[in-house]
């Protein structure tokens, strides 16, 4: 838990898994025009709207994680269905971090050079050793079902500096190949 938050009790979990329906449904032919996408030259992305106790806390359960899952990819799908011609080079995901689900995200990657950094492997300046993930799938382990649209790539982190280490999964989903 970050230091910053007191957890309290989280309520109107059911409202705020509402308000999420709705976000996600927003997204249905919805595409972002290009003059918004234009305003930052290499992706465009949006954070999941949720409370971090929803995705973290001691309340978070495991069924509501995979809902939340659930949700980021159909919004995913919404927009790549809503993808008009002019955005064909431009790759649109979603990005499932574990355990820190709270940096989950929709992302629309506008340079296919910034794309390919996220799923390459380590950046020895960085600090940062990264490697797929093969033995596993998210989808598989969390029953979380894939349209013929979306792909599954799944890397393994690990960020070091002096005694500071730092191990995440990142789950991306949609246009990958």
């Amino acid at each position: 838990m970050p230091a910053h938050t007191a957890e309290k009790k989280l309520r109107g979990i059911t409202r705020r898994l509402r308000a999420l329906h709705k976000w996600s449904d927003s997204f249905q032919e919805n595409f972002p025009a290009a003059v918004e996408l234009a305003e930052n030259p290499r992706y465009w992305n949006w954070k999941i709207p949720a409370d971090w106790a929803m995705l973290e806390g001691r309340q978070s359960t495991q069924s509501m994680k995979r809902e939340i899952a659930l949700l980021l990819l159909q919004a995913c799908e919404h927009l790549i269905r809503a993808k008009p011609a002019w955005a064909s080079s431009y790759r649109v995901t979603c990005l499932i971090c574990l355990p820190q689900m709270f940096a989950s995200e929709i992302c629309i990657y506008l340079d296919e050079a910034y794309f390919q950094s996220k799923i390459s492997v380590s950046d020895a300046e960085k600090k940062l050793s990264a490697k797929r993930i093969h033995d596993i799938s998210l989808s598989q382990t969390w029953q979380l079902p894939l349209s013929e649209n979306m792909k599954e790539i799944g890397m393994h982190f690990c960020h070091t500096e002096d005694d500071f280490v730092h191990v995440s999964q990142h789950w991306m989903f949609g246009e990958l190949s």
